[in-house]
């Protein structure tokens, strides 16, 4: 049965949300102040999700779409949102969930940081190869819509979408990526090829989140240590080495082809930083950071492991630099580093968080911690 309904807000899993008789009604594709005409289509004990019918009112915040496959491809959820909008709710977000987790904790909460573009921007994509052409997986489905074109690549990387692509059996998902030579390449999933492309998808705006990464480390002038967790082929890693050339410096990754690429880079240096390849987990088992080092971590969407946080507060580190793509991980394990550097008899001297708009047209974001610690 249709009925209307006025969304209040965006909510982080890229949905608007509003209220018909009580309950919470979330609905894909919608926009703040949109009136809209809707049915339901999951109904759940406690909300349900809707799908629109009609825009009755457009909201203020719409825009046209770039891409002629919006809604039907599930890797943008946001083209229909213009980008001051995408900015200032995901900001919200980032409000919202300190006030939540740290009502009565001072925090310097800078603006969030825009991305240098909107659209065509990733360096990185996984799509599937169908029928000799690119396709994506429909939102939340397994079924494949083909694209003959993305708006969020570079363009060494639309190009690709034009190509006749092999004939398989089955859908196959494969990598297409930039090269550091900017050409446009891709590999199997399955294949064990190094990568040797970028290790952020927005280059543009990893050069912003580095450049913070670095500036918040310089806010002391010297560490017993410098550790870079989850380092990857060294984002951070080397630009840390630049400014601090005189302390011992330690990056940590699993990935075999990462660490490969980072060990690459150190063949002509003197004195490069020193890697391990290892979880984290198992590194801290055998070596720690010592007392007053500075601990960066860039861990994947899940978080930080709590036994590794665990690990690293018990050393007693000057500052811990967090790096997250998932906002709830985030807060999550910003809240355990607070209190186990306190169960350490740490006084904590700052708490920044600096968000960044590291993907555009998405309910995603990028959000940076700096704590630093005092005896």
């Amino acid at each position: 049965m249709p009925f209307e309904i006025i969304i209040e807000k965006m909510v982080p899993q890229g949905w608007g949300l509003g209220r018909h008789e009580g309950k919470v009604i979330f609905v894909p594709y919608a926009a703040p102040a949109d009136r809209l005409s809707v049915q339901i289509a999951k109904d759940k004990k406690t909300y349900a999700i809707a799908e629109i019918l009609k825009i009755l009112q457009p909201s203020p915040h719409r825009v046209e779409p770039l891409c002629p496959i919006f809604t039907k491809c599930g890797g943008c959820q946001w083209q229909h949102l213009d980008s001051e909008t995408q900015l200032a709710q995901k900001m919200i977000w980032v409000a919202e969930g300190l006030k939540h987790f740290f009502p009565d904790e001072e925090i310097h909460l800078n603006p969030i940081v825009a991305s240098p573009k909107n659209y065509f921007y990733r360096n990185r994509i996984r799509p599937h190869i169908l029928h000799k052409q690119l396709a994506f997986f429909k939102a939340q489905s397994h079924e494949l819509v083909p694209a003959e074109d993305c708006f969020i690549v570079e363009e060494p990387l639309r190009k690709m979408f034009q190509n006749s692509w092999p004939i398989t059996d089955q859908p196959k998902r494969i990598e297409l990526y930039l090269t550091e030579r900017e050409q446009g390449m891709w590999k199997s999933l399955e294949s064990e090829q190094l990568f040797e492309g970028f290790s952020q998808v927005n280059r543009f705006q990893n050069e912003h989140l580095v450049q913070t990464v670095v500036d918040w480390a310089q806010k002391e002038s010297s560490y017993s240590e410098i550790w870079d967790f989850y380092c990857g082929a060294g984002n951070f890693t080397f630009p840390l080495h630049e400014k601090f050339r005189s302390q011992p410096i330690f990056g940590v990754e699993l990935s075999a082809a990462s660490l490969q690429q980072a060990r690459k880079k150190t063949e002509t240096m003197k004195s490069p930083p020193q890697f391990y390849l290892s979880s984290v987990e198992n590194l801290l088992r055998r070596k720690v950071p010592k007392e007053n080092s500075l601990i960066v971590l860039d861990p994947p969407r899940a978080g930080v492991d709590p036994t590794a946080l665990a690990a690293l507060t018990a050393t007693k580190p000057k500052a811990i630099i967090l790096v997250s793509c998932d906002l709830s991980a985030f807060l999550r394990d910003c809240s355990l580093i607070l209190q186990q550097l306190r169960q350490e008899n740490l006084k904590i001297k700052s708490f920044h968080i600096s968000p960044f708009e590291m993907f555009p047209q998405s309910s995603h974001l990028e959000t940076l911690a700096l704590i630093q610690t005092e005896v």
